[in-house]
């Protein structure tokens, strides 16, 4: 997710990256559980072990994007990290 930002910030222009947030917030909080299942292309369609997994889809925009960072502290409390440096 970060390289993929950065590149969009390079380009100049918007992306869609679409990233499970649960083992960012995961690894943010320094949990190290289990690594996690990365998904793999077999004949045009995209698998999770043997699941097929929809393909990413843009969604429709409900409004202007909040201020970089308008949202960190809720985020960071909501998993437990008291002061985020």
């Amino acid at each position: 997710a970060a390289v993929a930002g950065l590149a969009a910030l390079r380009a100049g222009g918007g992306a869609l990256v679409d990233v499970a947030m649960a083992p960012v917030a995961r690894l943010a909080r320094g949990d190290v559980r289990r690594p996690e299942r990365e998904a793999e292309m077999r004949a045009g369609a995209c698998y999770l072990d043997d699941v097929v997994v929809a393909p990413p889809r843009a969604r429709r925009t409900v409004g202007p994007a909040a201020p970089l960072g308008a949202h960190t502290a809720d985020v960071m409390a909501e998993i437990g990290v008291r002061q985020w440096d």
